[in-house]
């Protein structure tokens, strides 16, 4: 999690963003008017059923700290966005504070949108803030753990072998094309490989098993890899949200669990961790904010203010017959 600039707040819902809000330059009424409303919100949502698993991001303006924007995190999601509307027309000219949800949360467009002045009407869009639903999360795991696999050295290489092969023999002349099918037709090995392509030359036939089995091979590692798939997201408040996706045969399990800092995590989890550190350690700019790194084979780590990071490999335990009874979730 990137360190919060002069002009931002990062951190858990509490009254230390209260303050900071309420000591903005109050005598400019823009700026009074604007900060009451984003002081109604996060005082509601101090109260919400999921505040010790939230974390706000919010901008303010470089002089007269009139906050400019708010979003509210639940572990590495962006789950809900807040700003300020000003509406147009004359039946109405106060501002009102405007909050985004994950969901539709009524039938007027825009239906993920809501937008009041009114204290009570505030806190109620408040409390209707949501989570991600654990498919979406499972979803969005399992398409990063896959790119991450299909990357593996191994895998990429020789994924694309059997394609290899029939395009090297597309592009032989027609006379040698001819030649390879009367031969493999009529029970030959089809004669020398067009081009010889990965250290390997010889006979069509052996091109053809060669690569078939290669390719073979590849779509076994990444069964492996895929059979359990972890997500780690992190909070600034210095918890950590695992979730495992595991296979098992045809019964697929989600396995959730919260640990209260680094230190606690699993340690096949923190193998993976550790050399993602490293790999963010030999970044150009590390004083911008946290890039995205990718490390095939071990994960990747979604930077900036998500902090999200996706993790495969071949090692990792099974928590379901150690954990049976604590702090997980399975389905």
């Amino acid at each position: 999690m990137r360190q919060a600039k002069e002009h931002e707040y990062i951190g858990q819902v509490d009254f230390d963003l209260v303050k900071r809000l309420h000591n903005a330059h109050n005598h400019v009424k823009s700026v009074r008017d604007t900060n009451a409303l984003y002081i109604q919100g996060v005082e509601a949502l101090m109260y919400h059923p999921m505040k010790d698993d939230l974390f706000v991001f919010a901008r303010f303006n470089d002089e007269t700290q009139r906050c400019k924007s708010l979003s509210v995190y639940n572990y590495g999601d962006n789950i809900s966005d807040w700003s300020i509307h000003e509406p147009e027309g004359n039946s109405r000219s106060k501002l009102q504070l405007q909050i985004s949800y994950v969901k539709d949360v009524q039938k007027k467009r825009p239906r993920n949108i809501k937008r009041s002045c009114n204290p009570k009407v505030i806190k109620q869009m408040v409390s209707e803030i949501h989570a991600f639903p654990i498919d979406e999360t499972i979803s969005h795991l399992i398409a990063n753990t896959n790119s991450l696999i299909d990357a593996i050295p191994e895998v990429h290489k020789h994924l694309g072998g059997v394609n290899t092969f029939f395009r090297e023999l597309y592009y032989a002349n027609s006379e040698k094309q001819i030649q390879t099918l009367k031969s493999i037709l009529g029970g030959g090995d089809g004669g020398d490989w067009p081009k010889p392509n990965e250290g390997f030359s010889g006979s069509a036939l052996d091109a053809a098993r060669f690569f078939l089995d290669k390719h073979l091979q590849a779509q076994a590692i990444k069964e492996n890899y895929r059979k359990h798939v972890v997500g780690v997201f992190s909070s600034p408040m210095g918890k950590y949200k695992v979730v495992r996706h595991i296979v098992t045969g045809n019964q697929i399990d989600v396995v959730v669990n919260i640990y209260p800092s680094k230190e606690a995590l699993p340690v096949d989890i923190v193998g993976n961790l550790s050399v993602l550190d490293i790999a963010q350690s030999g970044l150009e700019h590390p004083e911008l904010d946290r890039e995205d790194v990718r490390v095939p084979g071990v994960g990747s780590v979604d930077g900036m203010l998500k902090n999200q990071f996706f993790l495969v490999g071949e090692n990792f335990v099974d928590p379901r017959v150690e954990s049976q009874g604590q702090s997980s979730q399975t389905s």
